[in-house]
């Protein structure tokens, strides 16, 4: 059976080359690549040029989040810490990146950090691409057990606490 992420490609060439011979069979393959792209990736996956715009908000947020949730209980566990740093090992970031996802980090857990628009942005970045906000509330959730379990209070913490966070965690059908 053809998997999904083809079959627009294989509609536009038979379509294409049906209608049009050769050349209509490659604008069918061209269509059919973009309709393919979006339903794989949503809307936002459609243009490739943004994907490092995608994975600079992605990992912002994430490591905000991160941070944010690690705060929540009062204090940074040493076990959360070493469950951020083996994140940073397996995404094989550069000391450079290091550096940038530690100071995230520690202003996710700054008190005073509000967090909303850091999801804003990754809703209007992120929000249409396909599967990426439940990766990161995969990350989240495993950064919520890091410690060994979900305490009351970081679940407080996580409440939506507007529209743009009610979003994150709504499933849409279009998704």
């Amino acid at each position: 059976m053809l998997s999904g992420v083809a079959l627009f490609k294989l509609i536009g060439v038979v379509a294409g080359f049906y209608f049009f011979g050769f050349f209509g069979a490659l604008l069918g393959l061209f269509l059919g690549s973009i309709i393919d792209r979006a339903r794989a990736y949503g809307a936002g996956g459609i243009n490739p040029l943004q994907n490092a715009l995608r994975q600079a908000v992605f990992l912002e947020t994430m490591f905000i989040s991160m941070g944010k949730l690690a705060k929540a209980d009062g204090h940074v566990s040493q076990a959360e810490i070493e469950h951020v740093e083996l994140l940073m090992q397996k995404l094989g970031m550069t000391p450079e990146h290091r550096v940038q996802a530690i100071a995230l980090f520690k202003r996710g857990a700054d008190p005073a950090f509000a967090i909303d628009s850091t999801y804003a942005r990754f809703m209007s970045v992120c929000g249409h691409t396909r599967h990426l906000k439940q990766v990161l509330l995969v990350y989240l959730i495993s950064m919520a057990t890091a410690d060994g379990g979900i305490s009351i209070r970081p679940k407080r913490v996580c409440l939506p606490t507007s529209p743009t966070v009610l979003a994150l965690i709504r499933p849409h059908s279009s998704n």
